[in-house]
Formats: C-alpha cells, sequence, structure tokens
C-alpha cells in the first residue's frame, strides 16, 4: 500500500469501475471520483467519507485538476465504451477517448501524479492470425472504438515516455459482472434468460476471453501499486475463449428453465472478431495477477446480481 493512497478513478460510477472503486475502498484508499454520468450512476458507488464524486468530463482540465489535487496515483476508465455505438458516433468517441484522454494524462504530467493506470480494450488485436493475443502481436482495429483505445495508448504511452509519472496500459478482455451499464453479450444473455424462453442473439459462434469484473478490478489495483508496470502495455484476461452459445448453456443451468437462441441480425455488428484469448503471462510475470474467479461461479454471482437488483442499470433507459 502507498504511504499516500489517495487515487482519483475516472468512470468510477461505471460499471467496471464502480468495482474498481468499491475494491479500492475496501483495500483503505482514499478515492475522488470523476465521472460525467453519461452511463455510470452515482449510486453505484459508496459516497462518504472515502469516496467523493466530481461530476463532469475529463475533457474539462479545471475538473480534472480538481480531482488530482491530493491524489498521486489515478486510474483512468472513462470513456466511450460501447463498440456498436462507435459506428453511429465516431467523432464523440474520438473526442472523449483520445482528446479526454490526452488532457488527463497532460495534466497528471504537470502536477507530478506517481503512477497513472490506463484502461485499453482487447479490441485493439482485431482479426488476429495466431490463437491467443500477445502484447507484442499486431494491433488491426476493426472499430471506431478499437482505433480510439489504440489512439489512446499512444498518447499514454507518448506522456510516460516523456516526463517522470508512470503510466501503464491494460488491455481488458470481456469483464462481466455486477452493475452492467450497457447492454453488452452477458448482460443481456442474462436479462433475456432470466425473463423468458428465448435469447435473441447477433452472433453466437463469436468467442470471447470473459473476465470476472472483481478479477479485472483486482488487476487494475496491482498495476497501481507495481513499480515494474510503468511503461507496459498487459492483458487482463483469462487465457480461455467461450462462445456466446456456451455462455447461453450455462446461465440456462443458473435460470432453470429453458432457453433457446434466435438470431437477430439487428444485433450483429459492420464487422466482429471471431475470436480473442488472452495471453496472460505478463499479467502474471510483470503483475503477480491471475485470474481466480471461474466463469460458472462468475456467471452464478451475476445472475444472483441481476435478481436481487431487479436488473440492469441500463434497463431503465430501454
Amino acid at each position: 500500500m502507498p504511504e499516500n493512497p489517495g487515487v482519483l478513478v475516472t468512470g468510477g460510477c461505471g460499471f467496471i469501475g464502480s468495482t474498481v472503486v468499491r475494491r479500492l475502498k475496501q483495500r483503505g484508499w482514499s478515492v475522488t471520483v470523476l465521472d460525467d454520468l453519461s452511463t455510470g450512476r452515482a449510486e453505484n458507488i459508496p459516497l462518504g467519507t472515502d469516496v467523493s464524486l466530481l461530476h463532469g468530463s475529463i475533457e474539462s482540465r479545471e475538473l480534472v485538476r480538481q480531482g488530482l489535487r491530493g491524489n498521486p496515483y489515478v486510474v483512468h476508465l472513462a470513456a466511450r465504451a460501447f463498440v456498436p455505438d462507435s459506428f453511429l458516433r465516431p467523432s464523440e468517441f474520438r473526442r472523449v477517448n483520445v482528446h479526454g484522454s490526452q488532457v488527463l494524462l497532460e495534466e497528471c504530467a504537470h502536477t507530478s501524479v506517481k503512477r497513472v493506470v490506463v484502461a485499453s480494450s482487447a479490441e485493439v488485436y482485431g482479426n488476429l492470425d495466431r490463437p491467443v493475443a500477445v502484447e507484442g502481436a499486431p494491433t488491426r482495429p476493426i472499430s471506431p472504438y478499437a482505433e480510439t483505445k489504440l489512439a489512446m495508448e499512444k498518447v499514454a504511452l507518448d506522456v510516460h515516455g516523456a516526463g517522470e509519472t508512470s503510466i501503464s496500459v491494460l488491455r481488458l478482455f470481456n469483464a462481466y459482472g455486477p452493475r452492467a451499464t450497457q447492454p453488452y453479450v452477458i448482460p443481456e444473455v442474462i436479462r433475456q434468460s432470466v425473463r423468458g424462453p428465448i435469447v435473441k442473439l447477433g452472433n453466437p459462434r463469436s468467442k470471447r476471453d470473459f473476465c470476472a469484473v472483481a478479477d479485472t478490478a483486482a488487476g487494475i489495483e496491482r498495476a497501481l501499486i507495481c513499480d515494474g508496470a510503468g511503461g507496459e502495455v498487459i492483458n487482463l484476461g483469462t487465457g480461455i475463449a467461450t462462445s456466446v452459445s456456451e455462455v447461453v448453456e450455462i446461465v440456462e443451468t443458473l435460470v432453470e428453465h429453458g432457453v433457446k437462441v434466435e438470431l437477430d441480425r439487428s444485433r450483429l455488428r459492420p464487422s466482429d472478431i471471431g475470436v480473442l484469448r488472452a495471453d496472460g503471462r505478463k499479467a502474471y510475470d510483470t503483475l503477480g495477477w491471475e485470474p481466480v474467479i471461474s466463469l460458472e461461479d462468475g456467471l452464478r454471482q451475476t445472475v444472483d446480481d441481476y435478481r436481487s437488483a431487479g436488473g440492469w442499470p441500463y434497463e431503465t433507459e430501454m
């Protein structure tokens, strides 16, 4: 634990962010959250003595400077993140994900922030010509979202190389768990399965590396306190690729009634990746991190959370 455990978490009211905030609070950090609440919700985080919220955008230098006061550590999760929306609003994704990140990281460097962990995405790999995504593999982004994340990585590593602020980039694979703020595939499979016998999907054959969000949050904290992570790009994934149809089969056993998959072409992306699976050796060697929650246990916890919460936060907007 750092001597001064003050941390700014951008996007801390969102799905992954709220889990990170809760973990850091439990482990003794004093947390400031900066979130524009475009998808995140204030009720997702335990506001109080050790957790405060600044409502606004990372594009505001004034707000960023306010958020950095007394916080020598930063976790950067704020982003436009729902891939299908990036095809409809690419300029918004570039503005927030690239320009907003640049504003944040420049201010981090100017105020001598000690360490920054930047959340990128496995989507930057695109369709690989190998079965497992290794950090040094060529990047072939096939969505505007992935393009903005790759551009953000470059900004982060450039700022790291130009000053004393240590910045690491984590390529997050498909996190899932409580408080889903977007209709990603696992939240949608659970939502539809709980509500009835039909699950409408675009591409049930696609395979992803599904990582429980609690494991993802643990990896983010490890990068925050690890001296060897600066200037590195590191995968956070399980190393196991599971098809969407296999996820449906597991969820079917958890909801305890039959589930039938129907293809829905409206849910297809303009372009999609067939298989994404992480090589996790660097995360283990550099961070001492590896996931501990199995897909079956993680899905069980997620279904239970969905039922106890009465739905996902995004459902009220559908």
